[in-house]
């Protein structure tokens, strides 16, 4: 049964216990929250992790809704990221009871990236967290196949993969390509739709910006969700920056997205989770 999460990017600049409100009505199981501000991107991220009140009370809203918070984004490694920084803001997801962070790496020196992630992955082990490693053709870790070369060599327990359906695609990487990888270095998966040829141009703006709702783009989603483990959560990534400069409300944005995804799911023969009505599917 497969557990869906609300992503950040889904409902970009919405803060943490607004996002939580929004899961719980809908019937997500968790959310995807980034846990810090990005200078280098150009989104409007209200950051959570280092602001201990703010954790404490996300803490009191998710056992009081049933929500969970699953995989956390913000922790991507630049040449000039000081890992360190980061210990505090992993304490915090973990006393969240977060399941896993994601990092992104955006450094071309192959041994100090290498050197940071396992950083990374010690403050993250410490704290009984996963560290799941994105890639997108935009990183320095640009294909699926690079990226399980990445882990290989990293060797770390708690470290696998984050497999973003428009990545995967854009990279050149194909569902079959996905269910070649040992299960084991697949540990998150995101869904989100859109067209199969873009432009460099057109995939860096959408993947931040604008992305279709599953099912109704290119994107070859049934293969891709029958090639993922069965325990594999799904977090529903779909930036709708078109719809929100019309005025379509964050918790609207959200709940097209899901049902979207369970569609999807639907036409896949798969099962997803429960809501919080109770409402369940066999």
């Amino acid at each position: 049964m497969r557990e869906l999460t609300l992503d950040q990017l889904t409902v970009v600049g919405v803060a943490p216990l607004e996002m939580i409100g929004i899961a719980a009505e809908l019937g997500y199981d968790g959310i995807g929250p980034i846990a810090l501000s990005a200078p280098e991107f150009d989104l409007p991220i209200q950051p959570f992790a280092d602001d201990d009140r703010l954790c404490a009370k996300m803490a009191d809203l998710l056992r009081a809704t049933g929500v969970r918070l699953f995989n956390v984004d913000g922790f991507p490694l630049f040449p000039t990221t000081d890992v360190t920084a980061f210990r505090r803001p992993i304490e915090n997801c973990a006393r969240l009871r977060a399941r896993s962070i994601t990092t992104l790496i955006f450094d071309e020196n192959r041994t100090r990236a290498e050197e940071n992630f396992a950083r990374l992955c010690e403050m993250a082990e410490e704290a009984g967290l996963l560290v799941l490693l994105e890639f997108t053709s935009i990183s320095q870790v640009g294909s699926l196949q690079r990226a399980v070369e990445f882990l290989q060599r990293a060797n770390r327990p708690n470290a696998a993969l984050q497999v973003d359906a428009c990545h995967l695609a854009h990279s050149g990487g194909t569902p079959a390509d996905l269910s070649r990888v040992d299960p084991q270095w697949v540990g998150s998966a995101q869904l989100c739709d859109g067209p199969l040829g873009q432009t460099p141009e057109q995939y860096a703006y959408n993947i931040l910006y604008e992305r279709a709702l599953p099912g109704s783009g290119e994107l070859p989603l049934t293969d891709f969700l029958k090639a993922l483990p069965r325990s594999v959560p799904i977090g529903v990534e779909v930036p709708l920056k078109s719809l929100s400069d019309r005025g379509v409300a964050p918790l609207d944005r959200a709940r097209l997205a899901l049902e979207a995804t369970r569609r999807t799911l639907d036409a896949a023969g798969m099962r997803w989770s429960h809501d919080h009505s109770n409402i369940r599917r066999a």
